[in-house]
């Protein structure tokens, strides 16, 4: 197969993953410390849920119903 028709379907998958998993790997703040959002499978099943990996600790925490803040990369600030 041809490179470019290799970089292609790359990219397309890669945008399909966004779109299906829009805060993957953003930056986030929960009170005083920060992580990234990642995802891992949930703990009562299989499904891959969003966590928190704290930067720090390297400690998940599941992010369902967490109050929280996401790094706005364009106007370098925290936002709810």
């Amino acid at each position: 197969m041809e490179h470019w028709k290799i970089e292609k379907q790359k990219a397309e998958a890669k945008r399909v993953y966004n779109l299906k998993y829009p805060l993957l790997g953003r930056k986030v703040k929960r009170g005083n410390e920060e992580g990234v959002i990642v995802l891992d499978k949930g703990f009562d099943n299989d499904e891959l849920e969003y966590f928190i990996q704290y930067t720090k600790k390297g400690d998940l925490e599941g992010l369902h119903g967490l109050p929280f803040e996401l790094w706005d990369d364009n106007k370098n600030k925290w936002e709810n």
